[in-house]
């Protein structure tokens, strides 16, 4: 097990993968965060990207674009 001296989540439950996971997981701060971009893909099925499309529509009407 992997000890986390760095948690910016101490009440959350996880267990991280491995040192990676933990390091990443120990920089994170929503405060610093918060604002920033988020990238977000849609994927579908073939031959069914109007339902992706409608879906993408949906998401820019959530975010009020």
């Amino acid at each position: 097990m992997v000890s986390n001296t760095l948690d910016p989540f101490p009440d959350v439950p996880y267990q991280p993968r491995n040192d990676q996971d933990l390091w990443n997981w120990g920089i994170y701060d929503p405060e610093t965060m918060d604002g920033h971009p988020v990238g977000l893909q849609i994927v579908g099925r073939r031959l069914e990207e109007e339902k992706v499309l409608g879906v993408a529509t949906v998401f820019e009407k959530l975010l009020g674009r």
